[in-house]
């Protein structure tokens, strides 16, 4: 059976991961998990955004 490939979406709030203060690992623990748990291939659009309501509202 074929399964058809899915888009999802991720956004992850960071003033300091944004700004390349740390790594962040929200997101690449959200495509493994979401890759372990899906029959579907994904592909993952990710947004790394400052906590600026205006930026969240935005992305």
């Amino acid at each position: 059976m074929t399964h058809d490939s899915v888009r999802i979406g991720l956004v992850s709030i960071s003033d300091r991961a944004s700004q390349g203060v740390y790594e962040d690992k929200g997101l690449p623990a959200l495509e493994a998990w979401f890759g372990e748990v899906l029959a579907n291939p994904a592909t993952f659009v990710t947004r790394l955004i400052p906590d600026e309501q205006a930026l969240i509202e935005a992305a």
